[in-house]
């Protein structure tokens, strides 16, 4: 969840009332992300605002505690949406926060990570039934990027990767569906070739998850 949630609405970063609709166009509020994963029995994956401050980040981890049901193995947690991405705006937040601090943004970002998942884990205490997964994102077309974050230091706060390994091929000259299946097919190879680059430049026991992926 991440348009539903706001991320990229860095202004709502600092709302504590969880019972509020987010005011940006088209959000939903944390009880219905929770509903729904309630309704389909499946693991949520929540982008927390990039400027969510620790109150924040405890009364939703107090919400999830509460109200998710016992049987969902895992949730999973991201401090904003692609937040190498200076594009967006958490990413652009992100940029000048680690300016601000003499950080790169890489370390910035994997900081203020590790310090979202320590006031989490501290209100799930030993009593939670599910599993808080806690990620920070990289681009799939940069290694440099990975290497970055590693070199920053998970420490036992950070358990995985997330990647979009998007592909394509396709070509406004095609002229059968046989040739654009068979251009996808060719380009995924090396794409799936770069996820193995960043598995191998991860700790053994971190976990690489997609996010998002495809044409």
């Amino acid at each position: 969840f991440y348009d539903e949630y706001a991320t990229k609405c860095v202004a709502n970063g600092h709302t504590v009332d969880l019972n509020a609709i987010d005011s940006a166009p088209g959000a939903v509020s944390v009880e219905d992300i929770v509903r729904l994963s309630n309704t389909l029995g499946t693991e949520p994956w929540l982008t927390l605002p990039a400027n969510a401050h620790d109150t924040y980040m405890a009364e939703l981890a107090r919400f999830l505690k509460a109200n998710l049901r016992p049987d969902i193995a895992n949730v999973y947690v991201e401090l904003g949406n692609e937040l190498w991405h200076t594009g967006f705006a958490a990413g652009a937040y992100a940029r000048d926060e680690a300016l601000r601090a003499g950080q790169s943004t890489e370390c910035w970002i994997v900081q203020r990570t590790r310090q979202m998942a320590q006031v989490m884990r501290a209100e799930f205490g030993s009593t939670t039934t599910f599993e808080l997964r806690v990620v920070v994102s990289s681009q799939a077309t940069s290694i440099a990027k990975t290497e970055a974050y590693v070199a920053c230091g998970f420490g036992d706060d950070i358990d995985s990767l997330g990647l979009a390994p998007y592909f394509n091929g396709y070509r406004s000259d095609m002229d059968s569906v046989d040739a654009v299946i068979a251009a996808m097919a060719a380009d995924i190879a090396p794409i799936v070739a770069l996820v193995a680059q960043h598995r191998a430049a991860l700790p053994a026991a971190f976990s690489l998850v997609a996010y998002e992926a495809g044409p």
